[in-house]
């Protein structure tokens, strides 16, 4: 791939490299811990492609990509949560019964019961997982991408 389609890709390396972030805070959520803080291997992850793509640092394209981790952030807690009502009621509960529970039902029943309905008090819970992940991501996003472009203005003589 040339240097130039690396630079033109940006938004894809964002995304790519926000993956192992997104996936290991699924897996915490799956052993039962608070997966938000993998969070930061989203930020760090996406800076790292990011910065070996060659693009350009951007403060508009920083900003852009606080928007897609936010994003990538508040989906992963759903999905989160979702994981973890569906694990717990699609064999146990529904299965016992003869329903069936789709990951489609546990995902809609997350956001009606937790965020809408406020089942037993998980909004809070809910909303503060999301809150953690997005500041964990965008800690390490915001801070590695100034540091980064900061480094390139004194390499290149633009800081002095």
């Amino acid at each position: 791939m040339s240097d130039a389609m690396k630079k033109k890709l940006w938004i894809l390396w964002i995304l790519l490299g926000a993956v192992p972030g997104v996936v290991l805070w699924l897996f915490l959520v799956k052993a039962g811990y608070a997966g938000e803080f993998a969070g930061v291997l989203i930020g760090f992850g996406a800076v790292a492609l990011y910065r070996w793509s060659g693009a350009e640092l951007k403060y508009s394209k920083m900003i852009v990509g606080a928007i897609l981790l936010l994003a990538i952030a508040i989906i992963t807690n759903q999905l989160g949560y979702s994981l973890d009502i569906y694990n717990k009621f699609a064999e146990n509960w529904y299965g016992a019964a003869g329903n069936e529970f789709t990951f489609g039902d546990a995902f809609t029943t997350v956001w009606d019961s937790f965020v809408v309905k406020n089942a037993e008090g998980m909004r809070k819970f809910y909303i503060e997982a999301a809150i953690q992940g997005i500041l964990c991501s965008l800690l390490f996003w915001i801070a590695l991408f100034v540091y980064y472009r900061k480094l390139d203005e004194l390499e290149n003589g633009e800081g002095e």
